[in-house]
């Protein structure tokens, strides 16, 4: 009689992953996010009731930002176009010596939102962001909006050139101390979290000494994709015959 050989059978178990503990994943983030905002006496009092340790805070860059857009997607889409339109008057009714300066941020800002408005699946929103605000842009940014404009969903955001380079680097403004002495003024008294995040992540402020710089300075060194570039990189740009 032949002997029964049972074959070697792993218990089922042991091949599925654990799940990820999400409770105190959520809340390694939610203190991370309080760190970020420099709620330290909130986010202290979060860690010691939550019984989480110091490496809480290293809760990866992916994980926060995804969780700030996903509280962004439940909330109104509007807070983009009114935030839009608030720093556009600012601009345009600024003094004329800070006016060209502060007007810098009007691309980047607009790019950004509308990235912010696709990727939360705010399609008809975007469209509108995008009819509205995109041909008053500057003509030299107009052929990089156009391929902009192409993408309307959130998953053509996935492995575009475009894309990647706008999220991958940050859009560098040059700026004189008292222009962005202004514009820091108006955005702690506007105190619009949506266009507040944008500029801390995404911009980048090469500032200056001295007077602000007039269009026509301006728009001589404008239209890259990632603004100008800083003075590190501009040491042997030629201005008006002039090296600087």
């Amino acid at each position: 009689m032949e002997e029964d050989i049972k074959p070697d059978i792993k218990p089922v178990i042991d091949e599925i992953p654990k799940e990820p503990d999400d409770k105190k994943t959520s809340l390694c983030v939610a203190l991370k996010i309080l760190k970020k905002y420099n709620l330290n006496s909130t986010a202290e009092t979060l860690k010691k009731e939550a019984n989480l340790t110091d490496s809480a805070y290293n809760t990866s860059e992916h994980d926060v930002n995804n969780a700030l857009n996903i509280f962004k997607s439940q909330g109104d889409p509007s807070v983009y176009e009114n935030a839009y339109i608030t720093l556009s008057k600012f601009v345009e009714t600024s003094l004329d010596i800070y006016k060209h300066e502060l007007g810098c941020v009007l691309y980047p800002v607009f790019v950004h939102m509308y990235l912010d408005l696709v990727c939360n699946r705010y399609e008809a929103e975007a469209l509108k962001f995008m009819n509205k605000f995109g041909p008053g842009q500057e003509s030299y940014y107009q052929a990089d909006i156009q391929n902009l404009a192409v993408i309307t969903k959130k998953e053509e955001l996935e492995d575009n050139a475009l894309i990647s380079s706008y999220k991958s680097n940050e859009f560098v403004v040059r700026m004189s101390r008292d222009t962005l002495s202004l514009l820091k003024r108006h955005l702690k008294e506007k105190k619009q979290t949506v266009l507040l995040d944008i500029v801390q992540e995404n911009l980048f402020f090469d500032v200056y000494e001295g007077i602000a710089r007039n269009k026509q300075q301006i728009d001589a060194v404008a239209g890259g994709m990632i603004g100008e570039g800083t003075r590190q990189d501009n040491k042997s740009r030629v201005y008006y015959g002039l090296l600087k």
